[in-house]
């Protein structure tokens, strides 16, 4: 009698053992996904909070939101069979091999640290509220409601970035660059156009001597709202007083 109980309690936990590791299989299989080589691709895969999303593209736009949820969802498409894929729990990595045109749009959860680099496009990313790196060679760059970190790389197109609540790094040869309603220390190199600036007053000499030393002939200063205080302290005699020190041209809108 006790060896036949033997014997079933040994199934059972045998029996266990395999259920358990099914689970664990399956877990992670649904943890990893990846596609490759396909034209279109319309997605729906899990991200951990602050996980990183990284999006590649040759020719053609890229357009990222964000949202409340912890899901990252992907619409992309392209001329030809070469989009590539790949996705875990903590980075979801969007490619596409060759050059082609193409379109990405993406939708991914606030605070994702997102990664966006194209050839030639439009490159748009809003309401992220999280860290963000562009590298860009042509192509506008639109930018809103970024977190901690701000940081792009053109060669030509115009800059726009709104509601910034980061340190922002900007390198551009070739295009006009427009921040605005931004809190954060800012570093701009721009060899050859305009610097706009609006309710960043606190950072106008650093962008000053950036435009000076690097050849940009005007910077536009917008003033400050009536709820941005701290903005609006001594505004007019930092810019009387800038605009006698250098040759840039200050023009208040």
């Amino acid at each position: 009698m006790n060896i036949v109980r033997s014997a079933r309690l040994g199934l059972a936990l045998f029996a266990g053992a395999l259920s358990l590791a099914g689970a664990h299989t399956a877990a992670a299989q649904r943890s990893h996904f990846r596609s490759d080589d396909r034209s279109s691709l319309d997605t729906t895969v899990a991200l951990d909070k602050n996980g990183t999303v990284s999006l590649t593209a040759t020719e053609g736009n890229i357009v990222v939101t964000g949202g409340s949820t912890n899901q990252v969802h992907v619409h992309a498409t392209s001329d030809e069979n070469n989009l590539r894929f790949d996705a875990s729990g903590s980075e979801v990595t969007l490619g596409i091999r060759g050059g082609s045109d193409s379109r990405y749009e993406v939708s991914v959860p606030y605070g994702a640290h997102v990664i966006a680099h194209t050839r030639s496009g439009d490159i748009s990313i809003r309401g992220t509220r999280g860290p963000v790196e562009v590298r860009s060679q042509s192509g506008d760059v639109r930018l809103a409601d970024v977190v901690s970190r701000l940081d792009v790389n053109t060669f030509s197109g115009d800059i726009t970035a709104e509601s910034v609540t980061a340190d922002v790094e900007i390198n551009t040869l070739s295009g006009d660059v427009k921040l605005g309603d931004l809190k954060g220390d800012v570093d701009i190199q721009s060899v050859s156009g305009d610097i706009a600036l609006h309710g960043v007053t606190a950072k106008l000499v650093r962008a000053k001597e950036l435009a000076e030393r690097l050849g940009a002939k005007t910077i536009v200063v917008h003033p400050p709202f009536r709820w941005q205080r701290e903005y609006t302290r001594g505004f007019e005699e930092g810019i009387r007083r800038m605009a006698e020190e250098t040759d840039v041209t200050f023009a208040v809108e």
